[in-house]
């Protein structure tokens, strides 16, 4: 199974109804887009129950996302890896299309007259928490980007009544930020928003809200090198429609 690859976060091994399936998907590549669920499970003489469970063990939400990613893996070998633009542009029209604007204006609505928000963000991430934190002061929200990991660490509970805490993460899967939201998400005063780019990550399972990304995941040595634009337009779509809904009270 050298698809196996493409799915660093599979955290579980997979039974052998789930591997029949997943030599089934790897041997259609090419046609991946016309199967269905019911087809595959019909082909491999399983429930459809297994390909959804299947999904969740590689960390995929849905097997319509999968889909999209193994068509993504599959454009990839036959281009030798060369066509960056193409993925990214598939990446960025998937993140638009998992975000309607209803869900972006909810979300933004968690901004207005909060006492404090915190964002949390560590690693290659912390960028785009420098950039969110920018953002927010500069309109007038009062907004603390926390990186340090001793800090994370040692964090309890927010001083503040009425805060909200953002966590950003490309994984979803951040030791450190896990435990910080399962210590703090059960104060009543605080509601947790996470910015992920991992559908059915633990920090989106934790969060009482969520917002998911898209991009192909890259991981060297154990290190999660996937790209963090999505995260700067999800990022981005909230300032924006924060300050329509502001303007327009």
């Amino acid at each position: 199974m050298d698809l196996i690859k493409y799915f660093p976060k599979a955290n579980q091994e997979l039974t052998y109804a789930e591997s029949l399936i997943f030599n089934y998907l790897e041997q259609n590549l090419p046609t991946i887009g016309s199967l269905t669920i019911s087809k595959i499970a019909e082909e491999n003489n399983v429930s459809t129950t297994t390909v959804v469970r299947l999904c969740k063990k590689l960390k995929i939400d849905s097997f319509s996302k999968l889909k999209f990613v193994l068509e993504d893996i599959y454009n990839q070998r036959i281009t030798g890896n060369n066509n960056s633009y193409a993925e990214i542009e598939r990446n960025f029209t998937q993140t638009v299309k998992n975000n309607a604007m209803p869900v972006i204006e909810k979300i933004s609505l968690l901004l207005k007259n909060r006492t404090q928000i915190y964002i949390f963000a560590i690693g290659l991430t912390k960028a785009c928490g420098d950039y969110f934190e920018t953002a927010l002061q500069q309109l007038g929200l009062n907004c603390s980007l926390i990186s340090d990991q001793q800090v994370i660490w040692n964090f309890e509970r927010p001083t503040y009544s009425n805060s909200l805490a953002i966590f950003l993460s490309n994984s979803g899967e951040s030791e450190e930020l896990i435990s910080l939201l399962k210590r703090i998400n059960k104060n009543s005063e605080l509601t947790t928003l996470s910015v992920v780019n991992s559908p059915n990550s633990q920090l989106e399972n934790l969060a009482d809200f969520s917002l998911n990304g898209y991009v192909t995941p890259i991981s060297i040595n154990k290190s999660d090198f996937s790209p963090h634009f999505s995260l700067i337009l999800l990022i981005d779509l909230l300032i924006q429609n924060y300050i329509k809904i502001d303007n327009a009270l």
